[in-house]
């Protein structure tokens, strides 16, 4: 009797989707990023540019992870076919909960600008009624996420295209300033330490890397024999020492997960 197995229907374009909607620019700049403003004020600007310089090597790293083992389940069955069934666990419980979390925070970031849009809107309810919308749209098949996320995110990136307009064509300060002489949300010089604990904040902006590993385990491998990232570009297929080491490693720790 064959083993039940996912159909791999989705393309490069549908996980390109799914993994862009993931980072979700909109809830980074509306709800993530005025976290940093308070802390950094106009340091912000550095905190982000550090934060994309350490998320652009993340999302390499997640492109070749996909790449060498390109199954459904992201980090946890990543974990477990390279350290073992207990460390995957763990990491999928860390992922229930980061997950949830996640969730929650951007649905009541939903409730707290629709509360501008209608006043007295409560925040709480409009929260859990995006929740179990996401929900129900994500029982639905990967292709039809696919495509819902990709409709929402032309609608976030609309938004952010006119939020960013209406900066650039009227602007407070000197882009210098920005960079020489950054200033606190109290009107002081912002700090070093003030700018690096912000980073850790902004990293969260883009976070959803990881998305292209579950995204990929339901992708068309590609024509040529390469794996297409969800970063837009192409990673070869390397077989390199370490990767093939932990591939073996693997193997023998979880047996019958590898083939």
């Amino acid at each position: 009797m064959p083993t039940p197995a996912l159909r791999r229907g989705l393309r490069t374009l549908g996980t390109l989707l799914i993994t862009l909607s993931a980072i979700s620019p909109a809830s980074s700049v509306f709800i993530i990023a005025p976290g940093v403003l308070t802390g950094a004020g106009t340091g912000a600007f550095l905190s982000f540019a550090a934060a994309a310089v350490v998320g652009v090597f993340m999302a390499f790293v997640y492109a070749e992870l996909a790449s060498a083992f390109p199954v459904a389940g992201g980090e946890y069955a990543i974990v477990a076919r390279t350290l073992g069934r207990l460390p995957g666990f763990a990491v999928l419980g860390l992922m229930l909960i980061t997950q949830v979390l996640i969730v929650a925070v951007i649905a009541l970031g939903v409730g707290t600008y629709l509360g501008v849009l209608w006043p007295g809107l409560p925040g709480p309810t409009v929260a859990a009624v995006t929740c179990v919308l996401a929900a129900v749209v994500g029982v639905f098949d990967i292709k039809v996420n696919a495509w819902v996320t990709g409709i929402f995110l032309a609608i976030e990136l609309l938004a952010l295209v006119v939020v960013s307009a209406l900066g650039l064509l009227h602007p407070a300060r000197p882009f210098t300033d920005l960079v020489v002489h950054p200033v606190a949300a109290d009107g002081g010089p912002a700090t070093v330490g003030a700018i690096a604990i912000a980073m850790a904040v902004a990293m969260f902006a883009y976070n959803g890397y990881g998305s292209a590993g579950p995204g990929g385990g339901p992708a068309e491998p590609a024509r040529d024999g390469r794996h297409r990232g969800a970063g837009g570009g192409v990673l070869r297929r390397r077989a390199a020492p370490a990767r093939r080491l932990a591939a073996r490693r693997g193997c023998r720790r979880a047996a019958g997960a590898c083939r």
